[in-house]
């Protein structure tokens, strides 16, 4: 699609779920696809504890060499967590300062304290709406403006207005007016920041 259509760029990393399979070959490979200049992040990588916990060593090792082979080639990274705040935290820690997207962020206030100083920014979408979700909700107040991205994660996490439907980044406007409230700002400020902050990650979109 990235090579069909001029406005649409790839991100290019294997998912945690292929962990136990994934071989030094596949690295390659993937080293060589993220050469393309439509590709601009290594991305989605990460860790993720929800739904199994036997290849969690796995995960961790795919995952860090994912991290390693981003900063050879001097991509951002796009991180997916999922109960696994306390590996994930750790394993960016030893990586050192970079720039990338926490994926839909959904830690507290704590862990996106540092993932600032480490320089990371934060993907916020639909659940930032769920009014049961106030851990979000009060890291999202506190979150710099300038370290927000917007997501749609279609077709899963539909905001609170049209909960239950199929995503879609139509509905991105209800996440927008949502930060809006969170902050305390105009809706057209969050629009303008983080339109800034995407080409602040990925630079290749400049």
């Amino acid at each position: 699609l990235s090579q069909t259509y001029e406005n649409v760029y790839a991100a290019l990393g294997y998912f945690y779920t292929f962990a136990d399979e994934v071989t030094d070959e596949d690295i390659l490979l993937l080293d060589n696809q993220l050469k393309n200049d439509k590709v601009i992040a290594v991305g989605e990588i990460g860790l993720d504890y929800y739904h199994d916990e036997k290849n969690r060593e796995l995960q961790k090792e795919m995952f860090k060499k994912q991290l390693e082979l981003a900063k050879e080639l001097d991509l951002p990274v796009c991180i997916h967590s999922r109960d696994a705040e306390d590996d994930t935290l750790a394993i960016l820690r030893e990586f050192g300062e970079y720039k990338g997207v926490i994926h839909c962020f959904a830690y507290g206030k704590e862990a996106m304290r540092e993932l600032v100083e480490l320089g990371y920014y934060f993907g916020v979408g639909g659940t930032s709406t769920y009014p049961r979700n106030e851990q979000l909700r009060a890291a999202v107040r506190r979150m710099p403006l300038d370290r927000i991205v917007l997501e749609t994660d279609c077709p899963y996490l539909a905001p609170q207005a049209v909960r239950g439907k199929r995503n879609d980044s139509s509905y991105i406007k209800f996440v927008i007016e949502e930060i809006a409230t969170l902050k305390n700002v105009s809706p057209e400020d969050v629009v303008k920041q983080t339109n800034q902050n995407v080409k602040t990650v990925y630079q290749k979109l400049i």
